[in-house]
């Protein structure tokens, strides 16, 4: 896997964080109830040129990810060989130089259910490189290996497995119908209401806690960074399946969060009788759209669709570049996929945060589809 370079006018630099949010207890893990939550962080960030030199490239995946994910494929991956082949070295330089006196948007982002803060890292660094900090949340026991500054990490809590979909056998035969339901966008979503009650309110509490993970780390950013954030136009939100889900609960439940993408995120949560008021972005893959509508209803700003053809849910992170296998990551091509999913968010959140003039226009294709609803 090579990292593909960031296409923005900044070069990259990236430092991580750990922030103890001493209002909750930890709900899943070993230590469940009895130690408070603690969150993983990765800030993507425009990095001085003029000192760039001084620093070299960040690893891409730890060791720990790497043979998690190894496990979770079914694949053999070498760490140290991929690591002196420079496959492993990341777009983004390690503890970089700010840049001095230069303020910039904030994004957060997160990652999907099983996958880890790094997951999406060629996406987070090209933002960066147009002009913005990204907060990369990890979201511990629900990513796929959590790493904290002090050394320590926390794996996935499998135990939290059978509780997304409960019954499982019932609830995933009912998702999987309703994926190749047809009907109106107001139709497909009571149906996905309905399954949603019915199957998977593990998945909407969890929703609520990713959630508040991202209102917490918006107030850390306040305090420690208000000197290299720019917060004029508010906060940008994606996210990638459940990252994205938290994406759009953000910009109903904070008043910080102004505009937002879903990367192919099914939308649990509770959102009867409540109205969008901030511009939104959802991205599907075409396997997704029935249960990915709820953008399109009840709404004041506009809403912004991409239909990426021929891909899997998983292949809009940088998996896709690892494993090119079209039955797991299917027939985009890594760069078609990369190349557009950035063009989405730079464009956007040039928008809406930025404030610049200009129109949203994703190129039409046979591997896309865009519309303004």
């Amino acid at each position: 896997m090579r990292a593909p370079s960031p296409s923005g006018l900044y070069p990259v630099g990236s430092k991580t964080y750990t922030f103890i949010d001493s209002s909750r207890l930890e709900q899943l893990g070993p230590n469940a109830l009895k130690e408070e939550r603690k969150l993983s962080v990765r800030m993507y960030y425009p990095a001085d040129a003029g000192t760039i030199a001084n620093y070299k490239k960040d690893y891409l995946i730890s060791r720990e990810v790497m043979n998690a994910m190894a496990k979770e494929f079914f694949i053999k991956i070498d760490y140290d060989k991929k690591c002196q082949s420079g496959e492993n070295e990341a777009p983004y330089y390690k503890d970089a130089d700010f840049i001095k006196d230069e303020k910039f948007p904030l994004i957060l982002f997160s990652h999907g259910y099983k996958s880890y803060k790094e997951g999406n890292s060629f996406l987070c660094a090209d933002i960066a490189s147009h002009g913005y900090i990204v907060l990369s949340i990890g979201h511990p026991y629900e990513a796929m290996y959590t790493s904290f500054d002090d050394g320590s990490g926390v794996s996935f809590d499998s135990s939290v497995m059978k509780k997304q979909i409960n019954p499982f056998i019932p609830g995933l035969l009912a998702m999987r119908k309703l994926q190749k339901k047809k009907g109106t966008p107001e139709d497909l979503y009571a149906r996905f209401v309905e399954v949603q009650n019915k199957y998977n309110r593990f998945l909407v509490d969890r929703q609520t806690q990713w959630t508040m993970d991202s209102m917490f780390v918006i107030d850390k950013a306040k305090k420690e960074f208000s000197d290299m954030i720019d917060f004029t136009a508010g906060v940008g939100a994606t996210g990638h399946s459940m990252g994205g889900s938290t994406a759009y609960s953000l910009c109903h439940a904070s008043e910080d969060v102004t505009c937002g993408i879903n990367i192919d995120g099914g939308l649990f949560g509770d959102y009867e009788g409540k109205t969008m008021t901030k511009p939104f972005f959802q991205i599907c893959s075409e396997n997704n759209l029935s249960v990915e509508t709820k953008p399109m209803l009840d709404k004041t700003e506009p809403a912004y669709y991409a239909t990426f053809k021929k891909i899997k849910h998983i292949a809009f992170a940088d998996i896709k570049f690892l494993i090119q296998s079209p039955i797991v990551t299917g027939k985009i091509p890594s760069d078609v996929m990369h190349e557009n999913l950035c063009k989405c968010h730079v464009d956007f959140f040039d928008k809406y945060l930025k404030k610049k003039e200009q129109d949203i226009n994703i190129p039409e294709s046979k591997y896309i589809h865009f519309e303004c609803v």
